[in-house]
């Protein structure tokens, strides 16, 4: 499958600007990671399927529609940089199950038959998330989505590897820069700049 990447779309500029300002709060920039994330999770969602539901309507009981199988999706939120992200993901998958992770240990977490949402903030060589899809493929999960903020050329490769994962970026870069200190998202993050 290729990668789905909103580079060049009007509101992904925007939110990309956002992002790289140096003035905001670090509250700031969460929230535009939330936005960023739920973005993403909307792109993602024609890969689903949607069933009939009855709602509560302003006229009465009417017919609307819910995700199929919403029980069967798990969100991995990969900790610390792509928490906000992966909030933003899960806001549109509400029913779904949610963890957050710094080491990725899924032995204890039935994934048999499920769909699983991978959501980090950037991907860079591929390298961490090429060992997560290796673990995963021994869970006989249903699919596969890895959804990221940033994904850089060098990881582009990745969709050639694995032809049958669903890989959502919000943006592919060249640009190889890789923050420290206070350039580091996950220390603009959390304000951690000062390491």
């Amino acid at each position: 499958m290729p990668i789905y990447h909103f580079t060049h779309k009007n509101a992904v500029q925007l939110l990309a600007t956002q992002s790289r300002r140096t003035d905001i709060s670090s509250t700031e920039l969460c929230k535009i990671h939330f936005e960023m994330g739920k973005y993403l999770a909307y792109q993602m969602l024609d890969e689903f399927e949607l069933s009939e539901t009855e709602i509560n309507h302003v006229q009465g009981i009417k017919k609307g529609v819910e995700l199929s199988n919403k029980d069967k999706i798990v969100i991995f939120g990969l900790m610390r940089a792509g928490l906000y992200a992966a909030e933003g993901v899960r806001s549109v998958f509400s029913d779904s199950e949610f963890f957050l992770d710094d080491k990725f240990e899924t032995e204890k977490i039935d994934l048999e038959n499920k769909v699983v949402i991978i959501v980090d903030a950037v991907i860079n060589t591929g390298k961490s998330i090429e060992k997560i899809i290796e673990q995963l493929k021994e869970s006989k999960t249903n699919k596969i989505f890895v959804a990221t903020l940033i994904m850089q050329n060098d990881a582009l490769q990745l969709a050639d590897k694995y032809p049958n994962i669903y890989f959502y970026a919000l943006r592919v870069s060249e640009n190889k820069y890789v923050g420290k200190g206070g350039t580091d998202t996950g220390n603009r993050l959390f304000n951690t700049t000062n390491l």
